[in-house]
């Protein structure tokens, strides 16, 4: 199967770390890969991920808690 390989520049984290409320999701860490299936558009990790923001995660008023989504990743 084909990976995916990346990694942003060290600028973009530091840029990162200036700001408050924010999370990175990520499906590896800078020195694995990511799986991607042979023809799909996207990775298992972007997958799951597009699964659970569309109503995979149970909500009773409509929204996402990161942790909720954590747990269903």
């Amino acid at each position: 199967a084909p990976v995916m390989k990346g990694g942003l520049p060290e600028s973009y984290y530091d840029a990162l770390k200036q700001g408050r409320g924010r999370v990175i999701l990520a499906s590896s860490r800078d020195t694995e890969v990511s799986w991607v299936l042979p023809g799909a558009a996207n990775s298992l990790f972007t997958q799951h991920l597009l699964a659970g923001l569309r109503g995979g995660i149970p909500s009773d008023d409509g929204l996402i808690r990161i942790f909720d989504l954590f747990e269903y990743l």
